[in-house]
């Protein structure tokens, strides 16, 4: 009996360091591109700024789901937003705005016919409160730079913010 214990020990052999040691570094590897491999995806898709249309569809769903936290992510820290009711600098300004006469009186945003060129981005816009069109609008523009609205507004409203200052972000270069 003591002979077969023997030999079917002999015949699995206990591993070696050697192995220990492979077994080790293929854990350590697999570790570290678990790691890193997301972060090397993420870094080579955000390398290329979203489609402006893209954002500006967002932007309107977050406004419409009374979202105003994500709504303002999409918006640069010095956005102008220029509307019947006046033109609002920056986005506190914006938010203040959004916040205050906006969401409570329960606007909603009907985008469609999109159409982009370059960082500018023209849609039809029917507007509704409480679920009554009040308004359509033709001619709405979104200006997109990196993924951010800097502009929001209407083409005729932007040329005439840029004649005094054509040099703003938003403003056509000729």
């Amino acid at each position: 009996m003591t002979k077969n214990f023997l030999s079917h020990q002999s015949d699995h052999p206990q591993p070696s360091s050697h192995n220990h040691k492979l077994l080790y570094q293929a854990v350590l590897w697999l570790i570290l591109v678990s790691i890193f491999l997301p972060l090397i995806l993420t870094s080579c898709t955000s390398s290329q700024p979203p489609d402006p249309i893209s954002v500006v569809q967002k932007a309107n769903d977050f406004l419409n789901q009374d979202d105003v936290n994500s709504y303002m992510e999409l918006f640069s820290t010095d956005a102008v937003m220029v509307d019947p009711h006046g033109t609002y600098t920056g986005s506190e300004a914006i938010r203040r705005y959004v916040e205050e006469e906006i969401v409570p009186q329960n606007y909603r945003f009907e985008l469609s016919d999109f159409n982009s060129e370059g960082n500018d981005v023209t849609y039809t816009c029917k507007v509704f409160i409480n679920d009554i069109l009040r308004d359509t609008n033709t001619d709405g523009l979104d200006v997109v730079v990196d993924g951010k609205i800097i502009f929001e507004g209407t083409g005729i409203l932007r040329h005439f913010i840029c004649l005094p200052d054509p040099s703003q972000a938003f403003c056509p270069k000729e």
